[in-house]
C-alpha cells in the first residue's frame, strides 16, 4: 500500500485471512492520515510510524494471532538457515537477545503478523523505489503457500514446478487453437478464391460470340 507520491505505507507479504486484512488495510490507512500530516516534521513521522507499527501488534485479537502460524515446511526452513549460522530476526527472543525455546528445546518462531510489522517498523516511509521487497519478504521458503487453511477456507496451491508446467500447456493449447484458426482461415480463402474463379468461367461462357 503505497502514499500518492510513492512512500510506502503497509506490506503484506503472502496471503492472509480476510478479517485481518481488513483491519491491516484499515491500519493501512491511519498511516496514509498520518504521512500527511502538516503539523509534524517528517523525523516525527517516521518516529510515530515505528510507534504504530509495534502497537499494532500489541493490539492485535488473540484469533490474529492464531491465524499467523508457521507452516511446517516454511518453519524448518528458518530453522535450517539458523542452524547454518544465518541469524534470523524470525524467532522470538528474550531482553538478553536470546532465543526462547519450546518445549522440544527449539527456538520459538514469531507469528507472522508480528514479523511484518516488526519489520516495517524499521522501514518508516521507505520510498517504494528504495524499500527492499525481497528482504523484506524473506522468511520461510522462497517458494511457499503460506494459506494456511484456517476455518475450513483455503486453497492448497500448486508448486512453482507445477505451475509451470500447467502455464507451458495452458501456452500449447493457445498456440495449437490459433494454428486451427488459421487453418480454418486459410481454407476459407482458398473456398472464396475458387468460388470467384468458378463464377469467373460461368460469366465468359454466357458472354455473346462476336462473328
Amino acid at each position: 500500500m503505497i502514499s500518492h507520491d510513492g512512500v510506502v505505507l503497509h506490506a503484506l507479504p503472502g496471503f492472509w485471512h480476510p478479517k485481518d486484512l481488513a483491519v491491516e488495510l484499515a491500519f493501512a490507512k491511519e498511516m496514509q492520515q498520518l504521512w500527511l500530516r502538516e503539523d509534524i516534521s517528517a523525523e516525527e513521522k517516521r518516529q510515530e510510524f515505528t510507534t504504530r507499527q509495534l502497537a499494532q501488534v500489541e493490539a492485535s485479537p488473540l484469533d490474529t494471532f492464531a491465524r499467523s502460524g508457521w507452516q511446517g515446511f516454511d518453519r524448518k526452513n528458518e530453522l535450517k538457515r539458523l542452524a547454518n549460522g544465518v541469524e534470523r530476526d524470525t524467532f522470538v527472543t528474550d531482553l538478553y537477545g536470546d532465543h526462547v525455546l519450546n518445549d522440544a528445546g527449539d527456538p520459538v518462531s514469531k507469528p507472522i503478523n508480528m514479523l511484518v510489522h516488526e519489520r516495517l517498523a524499521a522501514r518508516p516511509f521507505v520510498p517504494f523505489e528504495s524499500f527492499d521487497v525481497r528482504e523484506f519478504a524473506d522468511y520461510g521458503r522462497r517458494y511457499y503457500d503460506n494459506n494456511k487453511k484456517v476455518d475450513g477456507e483455503g486453497s492448497t496451491f500448486m508448486t512453482p514446478k507445477r505451475v509451470a508446467k500447467a502455464e507451458q500447456r495452458e501456452a500449447n493449447l493457445q498456440r495449437a487453437e490459433q494454428r486451427r484458426e488459421v487453418r480454418a482461415q486459410r481454407a476459407e480463402q482458398r473456398r472464396l478464391a475458387k468460388e470467384r474463379r468458378r463464377r469467373g468461367a460461368v460469366s465468359r461462357d454466357d458472354e455473346p460470340v462476336v462473328e
